[in-house]
């Protein structure tokens, strides 16, 4: 059976979606709602609306977990990761993520007493945003392109299912990797805000490859406000710095000398006990402009606007 989302999407919700094919109106018959306009119908399953356009995403037809990234990466060795998860020390840092979401709140309550917040690609919850998640201030719509314990709308983001200027704030942290066209994504979050809505979100930068046949693309800091260009940057810069990046590439080099599973499985879980060390360079390395050459990960908090540099 799919997994229920945590909170169903709000029925008072609603009123903020549209078809993924043509952006006209939906008319909910039942289980299922239905385009005014080209008559095509989305499944309401376990309550959470499928909204994707059947004739150009890659997750069209999704009836399951199938499409969950995590659920391919281990095999039969799943049942050893899920234990040894929770015993390997972690290589990566995460130097911004919790004062960047205290100032995405406090901007998102300059635009609303209670702002509505859309996280797309909450299939895995990002490092300091559970505390966010927690402010009853807030309320949130959380997306993916699969069904999860979390989401509670099943969207493509290069074609969200909602109307403009739906929300105050965007949320999409680790994600664009993992899209094959970042540009028209961050185009679509720009549609979807409000006048003056936030954005906030981190890219890779020296990272390798995760996520499997699903990870493309990766973002210098440049490239980051070159993706981000239709919004005023309110602040920018490393998530992770070149301590993170030494320690990933030294695991990824390890995993070279083979195509063993085997191998590669005990390189991810025996050398970050040798490794996590280094990622302690990182709070250092925050404090060096230079630095940023090496990043591992990058983050931007931004305002949307009408006009691009």
């Amino acid at each position: 059976l799919l997994p229920r989302a945590a909170r169903p999407l709000a029925p008072s919700l609603y009123h903020l979606l549209c078809c993924p094919c043509d952006s006209a109106e939906l008319r909910l018959v039942g289980t299922h709602f239905s385009c005014t306009a080209c008559g095509s119908t989305f499944p309401i399953q376990y309550g959470t609306p499928v909204l994707i356009d059947p004739s150009t995403s890659l997750f069209a037809g999704v009836t399951g977990l199938e499409w969950d990234p995590c659920s391919h990466n281990h095999g039969r060795f799943k049942w050893a990761t899920t234990a040894l998860k929770q015993l390997r020390p972690a290589t990566s840092t995460n130097l911004t993520a919790k004062a960047n979401y205290k100032e995405l709140a406090r901007l998102a309550l300059t635009q609303s007493p209670s702002p509505l917040v859309l996280i797309v690609g909450v299939g895995e919850l990002g490092k300091g945003l559970k505390d966010l998640l927690g402010d009853s201030r807030f309320s949130f719509v959380e997306s993916d392109v699969y069904f999860g314990h979390r989401v509670n709308v099943i969207a493509d983001g290069h074609k969200l299912p909602f109307k403009d200027n739906s929300f105050d704030a965007v949320i999409c942290q680790a994600v664009l990797e993992h899209v094959s066209d970042p540009v028209r994504c961050v185009n679509e979050i720009w549609r979807v805000l409000s006048p003056n809505g936030i954005i906030y979100s981190e890219v890779p930068f020296m990272q390798q490859v995760h996520g499997g046949a699903y990870d493309f693309t990766r973002f210098s800091m440049v490239g980051c406000r070159r993706l981000f260009r239709k919004f005023k940057k309110e602040s920018a810069g490393m998530v992770a710095g070149p301590g993170t990046a030494l320690a990933w590439s030294i695991e990824y080099f390890v995993r070279s000398f083979s195509n063993s599973k085997a191998w590669h499985f005990a390189a991810r879980n025996a050398l970050p006990f040798a490794t996590f060390w280094i990622k302690y360079f990182d709070y250092i390395f925050q404090h060096i402009h230079a630095a940023e050459d090496g990043a591992s990960c990058c983050f931007f908090l931004g305002r949307k606007r009408h006009r691009s540099t």
